[in-house]
């Protein structure tokens, strides 16, 4: 396992506006400028993120998610890690977080994916699941329907064939389970995920707050290799250590228009 601290840019996460507050939303946060255009050094910063947590290569479906950090943040941490994915093939970033919004903003500003013969991602059970392709040529799914928080088995029952179907036609796949996911949604996704990664603020590493969790989590889910630390100040690094011995709050309801 590896920890990898990520100096979070919060002034960006601010200018863009909170779940509830004005901005254009937090999903590109960490990839564009004010004013929409690449951000070079916050690209840089998340391919040295991705690099970290993964040593040995580039990892072909990795899972997101956390307990305690807000889903704004895990969600553009996600978008991030998929837009700094290799080139040369199809990259799809999935959001499964419960009652979030945070990817409307993304997903209303993309191109809707139709059915067709020819159209990206045209094998598999896709009839409840909306598939957009933003400006960057970045693939995006999640479900039709919100899947409910605090509903133990609230997640899509075609799920574990539809990341298995991703899997098939893509080269990277980001999954975002957001903050705290069911038990059930996080064992559906371990068992066709290659890397599991918990985001913490750094705090609850200095406080020991995740010890136990990190261990029992290693336990139970294989696919557990590292851990996103959250940094509080907005210097550009990246550092990666590996560790000993990872567990998912914040309901929302979001609308959906069926593709």
């Amino acid at each position: 396992q590896r920890r990898v601290e990520f100096r979070l840019p919060l002034d960006r996460i601010a200018r863009r506006g909170g779940e509830d507050g004005p901005g254009r939303g937090p999903t590109a946060a960490l990839v564009e400028t004010a004013d929409g255009a690449p951000d070079a050094e916050g690209l840089a910063r998340l391919g040295a993120l991705a690099a970290a947590l993964a040593p040995r290569g580039p990892v072909g479906m990795r899972v997101l998610f956390s307990n305690t950090v807000p889903t704004v943040l895990t969600a553009a941490l996600a978008h991030g890690l998929a837009r700094v994915a290799p080139s040369g093939g199809r990259v799809v970033l999935v959001d499964l977080a419960q009652d979030s919004t945070a990817l409307d903003d993304a997903f209303a500003a993309a191109e809707l994916v139709e059915e067709a013969p020819a159209a990206p991602l045209a094998v598999g059970p896709w009839d409840g699941w909306e598939r957009v392709r933003d400006a960057a040529g970045l693939l995006m799914l999640r479900p039709i329907e919100p899947i409910p928080a605090g509903d133990p088995s609230g997640h899509p029952d075609d799920l574990v064939s539809v990341l298995e179907s991703l899997e098939d036609e893509a080269r990277t796949i980001v999954v975002h389970l957001g903050r705290e996911p069911t038990a059930a949604l996080l064992f559906d996704v371990a068992a066709v995920a290659d890397q599991m990664v918990l985001v913490v603020d750094a705090q609850d590493v200095v406080d020991g707050r995740v010890s136990e969790e990190i261990d029992v989590m290693s336990y139970l889910l294989p696919p557990f290799d590292g851990l996103i630390v959250l940094g509080r100040d907005d210097e550009p690094a990246v550092d990666a250590e590996p560790i000993e011995g990872a567990s998912p709050s914040e309901p929302r309801r979001r609308r959906r228009a069926a593709v």
